[in-house]
């Protein structure tokens, strides 16, 4: 089967940007890239949908950081701050 990428929803997502404070959205992302190291690691050690779930989890938090630190000129009003 193959797996098609979605988008992630923008909406969504700056909606969980004002969840984390800056510490906690990098140490989020610290911990995704160790889990994803280790998966990497090891091929095929996860179940099909833990891995899905996962690489959600990955995208999520990318677009997270991502949105946080969208320079300035380019941020549309209301978009959260840096």
């Amino acid at each position: 089967m193959k797996v098609v990428p979605r988008p992630v929803k923008v909406t969504r997502v700056l909606a969980l940007e004002e969840e984390f404070e800056v510490p906690e959205l990098h140490q989020k992302g610290v911990d995704l890239v160790l889990e994803l190291l280790d998966v990497a690691d090891h091929p095929g050690s996860l179940p099909d949908l833990e891995t899905r779930n996962l690489l959600k989890r990955a995208a999520t938090t990318l677009s997270e950081l991502l949105v946080r630190d969208k320079p300035a000129a380019t941020r549309m009003p209301g978009q959260g701050k840096p």
